[in-house]
């Protein structure tokens, strides 16, 4: 890796893992004219019936290693709601993980949102709701003389 002056940042893409996160479920039900909807991810469960789109997404991974810093900001790695329009709805994608090293001095002043998918609420007649993608973690701290502390 190349030497960087101690103000500088080096952001690099290092491309996508299994496309950002594990399938989505595919619909678990056939009865009569219902619509079932399948599970929000990467890529998305199957539906039955209309509409035949579901939601693709699940929260992603974000590190962060610096030598010192300073600042505020956001860090945002949450999950996708399932889709919208059927008699039963599939499950939402959980949160990600966001990971905050310092090298020295004090942690960033960064606000952070790992939250899960939200609930998709359903329609029509004796609807079901899938469930809610669940929270994400984040880690943040200093990494001082080779340990690293949790703040």
């Amino acid at each position: 890796m190349e030497q960087l002056q101690q103000d500088q940042v080096k952001v690099q893409f290092l491309g996508s893992g299994s496309n950002a996160g594990g399938a989505g479920g595919n619909h678990w039900y056939n009865y009569g004219t219902a619509s079932v909807g399948g599970g929000a991810g990467n890529p998305a469960g199957t539906n039955l019936g209309t509409p035949t789109t579901n939601a693709n997404g699940t929260g992603g991974l974000l590190v962060i290693y610096c030598k010192s810093g300073s600042g505020t900001g956001s860090a945002i790695s949450c999950g996708t709601q399932a889709s919208l329009g059927f008699t039963y709805t599939g499950g939402s994608s959980g949160g990600g993980s966001v990971n905050i090293f310092i090298e020295e001095g004090n942690s960033l002043g960064w606000t952070t949102n790992v939250a899960g998918g939200a609930s998709a609420p359903p329609t029509g007649s004796f609807p079901k709701t899938g469930g809610p993608g669940g929270a994400g973690t984040v880690t943040i701290g200093t990494i001082a003389s080779g340990s690293f502390v949790k703040q």
